[in-house]
C-alpha cells in the first residue's frame, strides 16, 4: 500500500499496486518475515541443544530435515521473486525445480544435494 496526498485535500489516500505479482511478492515478503524466519530461528536454536535421549536424537533429525526444507523453498523463492513475469511465464524455473525434487529416487529426499543441484544449475555456489 502506497500513501496517497490529493492537492488541497488534508486526509490520506492509500493506494494498492496496480500490478498482481507487486502485491503478491509484498505479502509474501511479509509472510516471511511474520512466519518463516522465526520458525527458521526457532530450529536453529534447538538444533544446536545437545540431545538428551534417543527420542530427542530423532526429534532432532526431523527439525533438520524441516529447517532444510523450509530453507530449499526460502531459497527457491528468492529465485522466483526476482523474475519478472514475463520471465517467470517463459522459463517456467516452476518445472526445473519441481522435476528435479521429484527426479530423486529415494524414499527420504536429500534437500542438502538437491539444493546444491539447483545452485549449480543456476550457476552459483
Amino acid at each position: 500500500m502506497k500513501l496517497k496526498h490529493l492537492a488541497g485535500d488534508r486526509r490520506e489516500y492509500f493506494e494498492a499496486p496496480q500490478d498482481v505479482w507487486e502485491i503478491f511478492k509484498s505479502l509474501a515478503e511479509e509472510k516471511r518475515r511474520r512466519e518463516v524466519e522465526p520458525t527458521l530461528s526457532m530450529l536453529r536454536a534447538a538444533l544446536v541443544e545437545t540431545p538428551g535421549s534417543d527420542a530427542d536424537a530423532h526429534a532432532q533429525k526431523r527439525m533438520q530435515q524441516m529447517h532444510e526444507l523450509i530453507d530449499l523453498s526460502s531459497t527457491w523463492f528468492d529465485d522466483v521473486q526476482r523474475l519478472s513475469p514475463e520471465t517467470l511465464a517463459r522459463s517456467r524455473v516452476c518445472r526445473f525445480c519441481c522435476e528435479r525434487f521429484l527426479a530423486t529416487n529415494s524414499s527420504e529426499c536429500d534437500l542438502a544435494q538437491i539444493r546444491h543441484q539447483t545452485k549449480n544449475a543456476h550457476g552459483r555456489q
